[in-house]
């Protein structure tokens, strides 16, 4: 059975950034399931929150420079 929990379990701040960005990017996804989730394994010594914030930051800031960089090229 696919859960989140496991899926960061293993692969942690790959999953973060990559779900994180396909939300900045206009998927229809959730993000905040997979913040609580990393929250919860932060809070439980799993990973280690800096990193966490950092590439939580980084996909946000990459899907908001890829639609600035959409809207330049394509707008009036």
């Amino acid at each position: 059975m696919f859960s989140f929990s496991q899926l960061l379990l293993h692969h942690g701040y790959w999953v973060l950034f990559v779900y994180v960005l396909g939300q900045a990017l206009g998927l229809p996804i959730p993000a905040d399931p997979v913040f609580l989730l990393m929250g919860a394994m932060v809070g439980n010594h799993q990973y280690s929150f800096g990193p966490a914030l950092l590439l939580s930051v980084a996909a946000i800031l990459t899907g908001d420079i890829v639609w600035y960089l959409i809207a330049r090229a394509r707008g009036r």
